[in-house]
């Protein structure tokens, strides 16, 4: 987390088209780029008719991310061993290794992502009788305010700011875990 910091702190200028309309056109690129669709109730009856031209398509948007599918994994490891949703490693990697990425995508990405993960996990201590149901929902009531506050605040952040404050994060949360 330390070493890709940096990396960050640059790329936030870099990355950052100068001008409003050729950043409305590159978010428009990269929307587009990795749209995924939700299918329409006729959608998923091709996929029902025709079950291995889903496989291939499945198939191949898996072989083309798969960077984010080590991500996955990685990340998925992590929050088994240790707890974590793994924001702070998935925010590390994307923009370190994609820059392109607004943060504000790259944020909203890994709140999305936390969510199977987190309930994964937490069926598992829960089956295990290692969960206290009373401080989960005290802390989980607390995260849910503060993360729609926070959101509505910062989306009106810009993207070098914002990725800027991300890399201090970085730095703060991993000077804290050294000591």
């Amino acid at each position: 987390m330390l070493c890709s910091a940096p990396i960050i702190w640059c790329n936030a200028s870099q990355s950052a088209p100068q001008d409003k309309d050729q950043l409305t056109q590159d978010l428009a690129v990269l929307s587009e780029r990795n749209r995924i669709a939700i299918p329409s109730l006729e959608a998923w009856a091709r996929l029902w008719a025709d079950p291995s031209a889903a496989a291939n398509k499945i198939i191949a948007f898996v072989g083309s991310n798969l960077d984010f599918v080590a991500l996955g994994f990685t990340t998925g490891v992590a929050s088994g061993i240790i707890g974590i949703g793994g924001g702070l490693a998935m925010n590390a990697y994307m923009n370190s290794f994609h820059p392109q990425m607004p943060q504000h995508e790259v944020v909203a990405t890994s709140l999305l992502v936390a969510v199977p993960i987190g309930l994964s996990g937490s069926l598992v201590h829960y089956k295990a009788g290692r969960i206290n149901p009373a401080s989960a929902v005290v802390v989980a009531g607390a995260a849910l305010v503060t993360t729609g506050l926070t959101s509505r605040f910062v989306k009106d952040v810009d993207d070098v700011s914002l990725k800027r404050f991300f890399a201090g994060v970085l730095v703060a949360s991993s000077l804290t875990m050294m000591r």
